[in-house]
C-alpha cells in the first residue's frame, strides 16, 4: 500500500446527550477529512459515557446498548462515502440475548465491512486495597469472534479493545495474520495513579515493537462524572517509536502519515515472528 494517513479521534468526557455525543463525534470526522485522513478510530464505546464504571442496574440492561446499523449512526456512514474515510467505530453491541463491548470496520463506500467483540472483559472484584472500579463483566459477554483480519484501504488491519492491551496474545495472533495495523480504542482511568499513564505508553510502545505493526491507540480524556481518562491518544510505528501524540485533554484529531512498508522492514530486522517455538507454549492454552 505505501503511504496511508491514520487518525486517532480522541475525544474528551461524554456530556449531554447522546444526540449531542453524537453530534461531536461526526465534528472530528468532519476534521479529519480537512486534514486528509484515510482511516480514523474513535475510542471505546464512543457512541455514550464510559457506563461500565458504575455496576449495572436492571432498569440499565438495554439502555447504551444498539443493533448496528441503524438510522441513527446514517450520517456517520455516508460521512464515510462523501470523504473515503475507513473508520472503526466502538459501541455497545446487543446481539440477541448477548451483550457485547464491539468495534465496526466502516469502509470507504460506508458499508460495514465487519466488527470485533472485546476478548478480555475486566472483572468486577475487589483490588487489594477492597475498591471495586469496573464492572464491566456485568454488562459484558466476552467476544466470540477471535481476532478477525480486515481488508481496508488496500492494508490488514486489526483491532484490540482497551483491557486487550495487557494480553498480549491477541496482537500475537494478528500479527501473525498479518496485521499492517492494528487499532486500539480505549477507555481507561487514571484511578489518580501517575504510573498508568508512563505504563499507558510503554504498553504500546512494546505491543507495537514485539510484533512490527503500527498501533493506533484512540482514547477517551480529560474527567468524566468524577474518574479522570488517561487519554493520551497515540500512533507507534513498528520500531516502537511514536510518530504522533495528543496534546491535548479533550476532542482531537492524532494523525499521522504512515508507510506500511516498514511493517516489512520491521519484521526483516527483528524476526520475531519468524523465531518462535509453538512447541514450548502448550501451557498457554492449557493453564
Amino acid at each position: 500500500m505505501g503511504n496511508l494517513r491514520v487518525a486517532a479521534l480522541q475525544m474528551g468526557p461524554a456530556t449531554g446527550s447522546r444526540k449531542e455525543i453524537f453530534k461531536r463525534m461526526l465534528n472530528l470526522l468532519e476534521e479529519a477529512a480537512k486534514k486528509e485522513a484515510q482511516i480514523v478510530c474513535f475510542p471505546e464505546l464512543a457512541l455514550t459515557p464510559y457506563f461500565p464504571a458504575k455496576p449495572l442496574y436492571l432498569q440499565d440492561k438495554e439502555k447504551y446498548f444498539e443493533e448496528l446499523p441503524n438510522a441513527r449512526i446514517r450520517p456517520l456512514l455516508d460521512l464515510a462515502c462523501a470523504y473515503r474515510l475507513g473508520i472503526i467505530l466502538p459501541y455497545a453491541e446487543k446481539a440477541g440475548e448477548k451483550f457485547f463491548n464491539s468495534a465496526l470496520v466502516i469502509n470507504q463506500e460506508g458499508n460495514i465491512i465487519g466488527k470485533y467483540r472485546k476478548v478480555h472483559i475486566p472483572l468486577s472484584h475487589p483490588d487489594s486495597q477492597g475498591r471495586i472500579r469496573n464492572y464491566e463483566d456485568q454488562y459484558f459477554s466476552s467476544g466470540d469472534l477471535g481476532f478477525p483480519i480486515f481488508h481496508l484501504l488496500g492494508v490488514k488491519i486489526g483491532i484490540q479493545i482497551c483491557y486487550d492491551r495487557h494480553f498480549p496474545e491477541g496482537f500475537r495472533v494478528l500479527a501473525l495474520k498479518g496485521a499492517e495495523i492494528v487499532f486500539l480504542p480505549t477507555n481507561s482511568p487514571t484511578y489518580g495513579q501517575i504510573e498508568r499513564k508512563r505504563l499507558w505508553e510503554a504498553l504500546l510502545t512494546v505491543r507495537a515493537y514485539e510484533n512490527g505493526f503500527f498501533l493506533v491507540a484512540s482514547a477517551k480524556a480529560g474527567v468524566e462524572d468524577g474518574i479522570e481518562y488517561i487519554g493520551g491518544s497515540c500512533i507507534v510505528s513498528p520500531k516502537g517509536t511514536f510518530l504522533a501524540r495528543a496534546t491535548t485533554q479533550d476532542d482531537e484529531v492524532v494523525m499521522a502519515e504512515i508507510n506500511t512498508n516498514l511493517v516489512w522492514e520491521a519484521r526483516k530486522d527483528l524476526p520475531f515472528l519468524a523465531v518462535r517455538r509453538q512447541e514450548h507454549y502448550l501451557p498457554l492454552c492449557s493453564s
